[in-house]
């Protein structure tokens, strides 16, 4: 009787767990990884002569899969500086365009290599209804990384 209790109790307990996890929302997790080589891209100066907070930098480059190596879409935005001493620009929105849609992204961005990490904020196309993160970070003046985190 014993046995047949703990297996009853056991089985419950296994049973729970499961509908438990099921709706949970557990998630499953993409992620893009890319590359932009700085190719068109402008930095415009703003107020006082010189880099100075409120100029700003709009581009519109190719990104290449880094696991791949092959140019995958484009990224383009507006981000402006708002602290020159640690170089960092607000960027909203920031467009991937991609085969099958668009990912927006709104956060900062450190000119100093900083990674900076900012929230998704919406999509089109087959990111509809993206959620998740971009990682940011400048490798050089001629390069950025990019991680996308998709998650849902």
């Amino acid at each position: 009787m014993k046995k047949l209790t703990l297996a009853v109790v056991l089985a419950l307990a296994l049973a729970g767990a499961a509908v438990a996890f099921a709706s949970s929302g557990s998630t499953a997790t993409t992620v893009l990884h890319f590359h932009e080589p700085a190719t068109n891209d402008s930095f415009v100066d703003t107020g006082t002569k010189g880099t100075s907070q409120g100029d700003y930098l709009a581009w519109d480059d190719k990104i290449r899969d880094v696991a791949t190596g092959r140019f995958v879409g484009h990224v383009a935005g507006v981000c402006t500086l708002v602290d020159l001493a640690a170089q960092l620009f607000a960027c909203s929105p920031v467009t991937y365009i991609l085969p099958g849609g668009t990912i927006y992204v709104d956060g900062l961005f450190s000119g100093k290599g900083v990674a900076e990490t900012d929230p998704i904020v919406g999509g089109t196309g087959k990111y509809a209804d993206a959620h998740g993160t971009a990682t940011v970070r400048a490798i050089s003046a001629a390069l950025t990384d990019h991680v996308i985190t998709l998650t849902g």
